[in-house]
């Protein structure tokens, strides 16, 4: 089950991404800090699940 949310964050982490990088969204200073935050969490979530 948790991998399923790892993979629907990843896909909105990726979609906001798309999003500023190509289509000129507003790359806001809180809006790089929660991807920046959402990014770091997903590879802690690999990294620590790896670790088992």
């Amino acid at each position: 089950m948790n991998w399923i949310l790892l993979i629907i964050a990843g896909l909105f982490e990726g979609t906001a991404l798309i999003g500023i990088l190509f289509f000129k969204d507003p790359a806001s200073f809180w809006r790089v800090f929660f991807l920046t935050t959402l990014i770091a969490s997903i590879v802690g979530l690999k990294w620590v699940s790896h670790q088992q």
